[in-house]
């Protein structure tokens, strides 16, 4: 004992020697060289060996504590810590080093009523896209009879989800860094991969989940959870790399090269999905270059948005090639993207300081712009044929003339107000365009373009489908958000626009914009002009996020309230009531033949720990109209919606 306690004493007065040797020379000149450095080691090093040995002593030892007691009892000589000390600073830290972001989030969610109560068993389908409970209906999608043993005339619907989403940076040097994003157990549903089960009993022969336990004869003796594998137990892996870039910074710019997370302006068009309750996110193969311009920024970039037919030579495939690079197999098939994008936004830490004095101190309104344009073409398209399904090799591919362009100008205007400390007005817009023409679109199975046209093919009947192949695109859509801020009120209204089509087809959920409702591939509309806003671009909880799937032919209007009742410089805890009408602006494209969408109340509670947490609890409200009327072939109705309702929960770990 008394061996460690002259141990730690002796490490004690070392440190305080050097210390004290440190503090001795800061007055005088500092060392610069080499040698000046080595000399004052090797003398610090000598007074702490002579310290050390003096310290062996009890004498030393009782010396020691009473220097130390008799110091502290003296008014205005108590000991301090020498901050200013070389041997206090912190070392930089050095490269490369990693940059930790992300989340954590589960949400639970009910959905009662998302049938709408006009499922129909003849036609297997109703104007909503969701289907009745399991035990409303058989295995050959009908109705069960009210007297059925399942039949209980339920409505609802409830599950919850995890995803942990990674962001790690790792920063190589000043000027190279290395993003890239993991989701693991993207938006699992809780429970629905279990260890066991019925699934698992062998004598289901090739139906048996041969990876399950087979013990459990039932899911009521499962004893856990088994991770999710693709192609096993669940359609996704456990762990999903969703994007990798990286970044290099010099005096011209930023290059940024890799697959990236795509967003621009509202994110009506081009969405990343970073918020905390989205569940998409758009990703984009890139190489871009940003470079500042007279206070403007300038982006270019080349996408590979889709690199067609790909393989390995000789009898290589990608089902006995686990390794090695494969290749493109064609050129033309390519869909060929160039990206530019002129904008002016604070981006840099000096023009983020700039942007805070002129919005709050100096109380200017300030404005941030952009202009984004998107180019695509495509000469052929490479497809299957009709008896392969998916190519193992080169020559299963078909070939498909498409002759396709595209360009999508997107305009997108920020203005922020704040007049005083506890007030702020903000007002964004976004408003974009997508024009060009399809001189061929492709026929199932790599039909001819002339195959029909002369009658000369008996089997085909609908030769005047087939010769219309040029399709003309004009998509317009645009949104606008206002929001204000008085003290603890806030309040605003949402507003927007999407161009829809004539032809039929409702929504995102069940169409193709080249199909019709009978399930030939080719549409015979000429014209394709429904605008579509990104999925993860929300504006309610049912009516354009669940039931159509994203805002599409139609135009909305959302006023909405809200109150903090916390309001710190970290956290808030408050409501959000919101209404919204949607309607549509192409009544033939609506399952009723009418443009009424539907009435929705939102409410929202809330408590938000700025980056760090975030609790909230949501309630919806739908009365669906007229839209979604369930007609017969004569145009009568025979089905009227009825209400739909959400209660969901979220809670998320940000960091």
């Amino acid at each position: 004992m008394h061996s460690i306690r002259r141990v730690g004493l002796t490490i004690t007065l070392l440190f305080a020697a050097v210390v004290s040797v440190k503090a001795q020379e800061a007055p005088k000149s500092k060392v610069t060289d080499q040698e000046g450095q080595h000399d004052a080691a090797k003398k610090a090093a000598a007074q702490a060996k002579a310290a050390a040995a003096s310290a062996r002593t009890p004498e030393a030892k009782t010396n020691a504590t009473q220097t130390v007691t008799d110091l502290n009892k003296v008014k205005g000589k108590k000991l301090k810590p020498n901050w200013n000390s070389n041997m206090l600073r912190v070392p930089k830290m050095g490269f490369p080093w990693i940059e930790h972001h992300g989340y954590m989030r589960t949400r639970a969610d009910l959905f009662h009523g998302f049938s709408l109560g006009t499922y129909d068993s003849t036609s297997r389908s109703g104007s909503s896209p969701f289907l009745p409970p399991l035990t409303e209906i058989d295995e050959n999608g009908n109705l069960l009879q009210q007297n059925h043993r399942f039949a209980q005339g339920a409505e609802s619907l409830a599950a919850a989800n995890i995803r942990f989403r990674y962001q790690p940076t790792m920063h190589v040097s000043e000027s190279l860094r290395i993003h890239s994003t993991f989701d693991i157990l993207d938006n699992m549903v809780l429970g629905s991969t279990p260890i066991g089960g019925p699934h698992a009993q062998r004598t289901l022969g090739a139906d048996a989940d041969r990876y399950a336990l087979a013990d459990p004869a039932l899911a009521l003796f499962n004893d856990g959870q088994r991770p999710p594998e693709s192609g096993m137990k669940n359609a996704r892996d456990g762990i999903r790399v969703k994007h990798l870039w990286g970044e290099w910074t010099s005096p011209l710019g930023v290059l940024a090269f890799g697959r990236m997370p795509n967003h621009w302006g509202l994110g009506l068009a081009a969405n990343a999905g970073q918020c905390i309750d989205c569940d998409f996110g758009d990703s984009v193969d890139r190489i871009m270059g940003t470079t500042l311009l007279l206070d403007t920024y300038l982006s270019v970039g080349w996408d590979f948005a889709s690199e067609g037919a790909t393989g390995f030579p000789g009898d290589q495939t990608y089902a006995n090639q686990g390794l090695g690079q494969p290749h493109d197999l064609e050129q033309r098939d390519d869909v060929s993207q160039y990206t530019i994008a002129i904008f002016q936004r604070p981006i840099s830490q000096k023009e983020k300081s700039i942007r805070q004095r002129n919005l709050y101190e100096a109380r200017k309104v300030v404005m941030d712009w952009g202009v984004y344009n998107v180019i695509r073409t495509q000469t052929v398209e490479s497809g299957y044929g009709a008896d392969t399904g998916a190519a193992d090799n080169a020559f299963q591919y078909q070939l498909m003339e498409v002759d396709g362009f595209t360009f999508m100008p997107d305009l997108w205007l920020d203005f922020n107000y704040a007049p005083g400390p506890k007030s702020t007005y903000r007002l964004q817009l976004e408003a974009l365009g997508v024009f060009g023409a399809v001189e061929e679109v492709p026929h199932q199975y790599a039909l001819d373009a002339t195959a029909c046209t002369d009658g000369s093919d008996p089997e085909e009947t609908d030769c005047e489908q087939i010769d219309q192949r040029r399709r003309d695109i004009e998509r317009l859509g645009y949104a606008m958000e206002f929001d204000a801020t008085n003290g603890k009120l806030q309040w605003g209204f949402h507003h927007g626009l999407a161009s829809g089509d004539k032809s039929e087809g409702f929504g995102y959920l069940s169409n193709s914009e080249l199909r019709i409702p009978d399930g030939s591939l080719v549409s015979p509309d000429q014209e394709l002009t429904a605008m579509r806003f990104d999925r993860d671009y929300h504006v309610d909880l049912i009516l354009f996020r669940e039931l159509i799937g994203g805002v599409t032919n139609a135009t909305y209007f959302k006023p909405y309230i809200g109150y903090r009742f916390i309001d710190t410089t970290s956290e808030a805890w408050g409501f959000t009531f919101s209404t919204l009408y949607g309607h549509a602006l192409e009544a033939d494209a609506t399952p009723g033949d009418e443009s009424s969408l539907g009435l929705e109340f939102d409410l929202e509670l809330y408590i938000h720990e700025y980056d760090r947490f975030q609790l909230r609890f949501m309630y919806g409200l739908l009365f669906p109209m007229a839209a979604f009327n369930r007609l017969d072939e004569s145009g009568l109705i025979i089905a009227e919606p009825s209400a739909a309702q959400t209660l969901q929960a979220l809670i998320g770990i940000e960091f």
